[in-house]
């Protein structure tokens, strides 16, 4: 995954948190039944990552999931590309 893409989130993750006062945040690391191993460690590589923002006192929440994949070259990328329904997790 492309670390400038996962800024992105970061950087909203801090907005909110800044617009609401305080904001939760969960990242998550999604493993598939049998994951890509990583060199002679063997450490397991995640096939994409979530990040929930919420704010119970605002009711608010996002969810957002990145997959572990090199992002083409060139490709205008957006915080809303990686938005999801937060009630499917």
């Amino acid at each position: 995954m492309n670390r400038h893409y996962w800024t992105k989130a970061e950087k909203h993750a801090r907005k909110m948190a800044v617009k609401y006062g305080k904001v939760e945040v969960l990242n998550l690391a999604i493993y598939s039944d049998n994951p890509e191993k990583l060199g002679n460690s063997q450490i397991s590589i995640p096939q994409g990552y979530y990040k929930i923002i919420s704010n119970s006192d605002s009711d608010y929440k996002q969810c957002y999931y990145y997959e572990n994949k090199k992002n083409p070259e060139g490709v205008k990328d957006t915080l809303n590309n990686h938005l999801v329904d937060c009630s499917s997790l």
